[in-house]
């Protein structure tokens, strides 16, 4: 089975909203450190499972997209030096060859189909798309849009590629200045090429997947705050296309925010670069602040979708307070923030000024933060506004996403803070009996997705599934 079935033959996706109030959810006011580097791939592949995205290892992905041929698979190729470069797993979603690029690589968010497939992952951080770069400057500029649509709002950093064979770093700089928003600091961009040997093909290709694994290696060993750059970071390599660079060349990538590579007689091939495309803002120059910036920000919405249970006054907002500065003070001591005192590394605001009237009665709580992510007592301030609880408030009908793939039948639902979900089957579609799913317990929604693997049945009888939503706070 090459595509997964979306109409599944003996199962059938049913999203109920009960009218019943739900079990009291307890306040979770813990703030917990996300992934940093989970990492995805949306591009055209040989095989594999089509607008799904697939959670890989090294072997399995070779096992389930691998063609043999990775040098004419643009998207195979990035994968490859992913792993190489020490990524561990890999989210990868298979695009269609029989639609136009550019269609294919967007998708539609009905189906969640191409970028939208990537939708249900909630705690992607890196993305690559290695034949975005391959369109016409026609069509580039709608689609990047696009990808910037479905990056910023959820924290994701992208590893955008330069065309291939451009033949000087003028030229990537010319590409860069045309095509790409000069306020684009959700991603990044390498030059020059690296060639490497691919299938024992030799083949020259952009930076994005080597990269990304690179990102991941130094998330792991240091954290998401420290620079993927320098010698302690090799590329696994051959050699450098174009080769040398001039000091010219690196000067005319740094004035542009293009991060170079960069290849040493001793120390080997190394990124020498780790900019962000934003050339308007010098606030996010560097990527590692951008990412830590977005990163930091999804850990504490996530963290206090608790709001949504609690009455909106001074009790919620020290619990608020509290939660955030032990948050990030576990930063400041791990060494992700300046300042010789925490005062000098970050600071908290929720009170009567940052949450006025008017939005106890819109049932919203607002924070403010700041971190010191470059120099102490500089601050990056973010502002977060929450829900609180609102009486009477009636759960939106939730939706339920049923792919079937292989054996196994893959159930997705979005939750929303406030509301508690429980999902349940049936051997009957008209009436029950409902029964709940024991590897799925009640749910306590906190703005991420919820994704489960079930197997497949065996027998001959239609299923029916619903996700029940009621008020965690009756």
């Amino acid at each position: 089975m090459s595509q997964p079935a979306r109409i599944l033959a003996g199962v059938l996706g049913v999203a109920q909203v009960l009218a019943q109030p739900g079990l009291l959810a307890q306040a979770q006011a813990t703030i917990h450190a996300l992934p940093t580097s989970d990492t995805a791939l949306v591009g055209r592949f040989v095989r594999g499972p089509m607008n799904l995205a697939l959670r890989v290892s090294a072997a399995e992905f070779d096992a389930t997209f691998g063609s043999g041929a990775a040098a004419s698979w643009p998207a195979e190729a990035q994968a490859r030096q992913f792993f190489a470069n020490g990524g561990s797993s890999l989210e990868v979603v298979r695009i269609p060859d029989s639609l136009p690029l550019a269609e294919a690589l967007t998708g539609q968010s009905q189906d969640l189909s191409g970028l939208q497939a990537l939708t249900p992952v909630s705690n992607g951080r890196l993305l690559l798309a290695p034949e975005l770069s391959l369109l016409p400057d026609a069509q580039f500029g709608a689609t990047f849009a696009s990808f910037r649509a479905f990056c910023e709002p959820r924290g994701i950093f992208f590893l955008l590629d330069p065309p291939p064979d451009l033949p000087a770093a003028k030229d990537v700089v010319g590409w860069v200045e045309l095509l790409v928003p000069i306020d684009a600091s959700f991603c990044a961009l390498y030059f020059p090429y690296l060639r490497i040997t691919l299938d024992g093909v030799l083949t020259t290709l952009p930076a994005s997947g080597a990269m990304a694994g690179i990102y991941a290696k130094v998330d792991q060993a240091s954290g998401i705050w420290r620079s993927p750059a320098g010698i302690a970071w090799p590329l696994q390599a051959k050699s450098l296309s174009p080769d040398p660079l001039t000091s010219t060349d690196f000067d005319q990538l740094n004035a542009h925010n293009i991060s170079a590579i960069r290849e040493f007689e001793v120390d080997g091939i190394v990124p020498w670069g780790a900019r962000a495309l934003d050339r308007t803002n010098t606030d996010n120059r560097y990527l590692s602040v951008v990412r830590t910036r977005g990163w930091a920000a999804a850990c504490i919405q996530r963290g206090l979708a608790f709001t949504a249970q609690q009455d909106n006054n001074a009790t919620l907002w020290e619990q608020i307070r509290t939660s955030v500065e032990e948050f990030l003070d576990e930063l400041y001591h791990a060494g992700a923030l300046a300042g010789a005192t925490p005062a000098e590394a970050y600071f908290v605001r929720c009170d009567a000024q940052t949450t006025t009237s008017d939005d106890i009665a819109a049932y919203r709580v607002n924070v403010l933060y700041g971190l010191a992510l470059v120099r102490p007592g500089e601050f990056d301030v973010t502002s977060l506004t929450l829900p609180t609880y609102e009486a009477g408030r009636k759960p939106s009908r939730p939706d339920l996403h049923a792919v079937g793939w292989g054996n196994e039948l893959r159930l997705a639902y979005a939750t929303e803070p406030g509301l508690l979900y429980e999902l349940e089957f049936s051997p009957a579609l008209a009436s029950g009996p409902w029964i709940a799913i024991t590897n799925d317990s009640p749910v306590i929604g906190d703005g991420s997705w919820r994704q489960l693997e079930l197997p497949m049945s065996g027998t001959e009888g239609v299923f029916a599934y619903r996700l029940r939503a009621t008020p965690a706070r009756p």
